[in-house]
C-alpha cells in the first residue's frame, strides 16, 4: 500500500482495521505510527526499514510475524503487553 513511499512520516491506522498487511509500510520514513485496539495481526516487514522512534503495540495483537520491525535502527523503545 505505502512501500517505499519515502515522503509518508505518520500514520494513524483507523479503526476499522483488524490485520496489518504485509510490508504495508516498508521502506517508508515513518517516524509515527498510531495503532488501534482493532488489530489482531502485524504482518513480516509491515514496518520494515522505516525510522519508527517508539512503537506501543495494542493488546488486542495476537501475532506479530518476522521482521515485521526489521532494520528499523531509530526505535528505542517498544511496548509489548504481556498477552501478545
Amino acid at each position: 500500500m505505502f512501500k517505499n513511499c519515502i515522503s509518508l512520516k505518520s500514520l494513524t491506522v483507523p479503526s476499522s482495521i483488524v490485520n496489518i498487511p504485509e510490508e504495508v509500510c516498508n521502506n517508508c520514513k515513518l517516524s509515527m505510527l498510531s495503532l488501534p485496539n482493532s488489530i489482531n495481526s502485524i504482518a513480516k516487514q509491515s514496518f520494515a526499514n522505516s525510522n519508527l522512534k517508539t512503537i506501543t503495540i495494542p493488546s488486542s495483537v495476537e501475532i506479530i510475524q518476522q521482521k515485521a520491525f526489521y532494520s528499523c535502527e531509530d526505535l528505542s523503545s517498544v511496548v509489548i503487553p504481556s498477552n501478545v
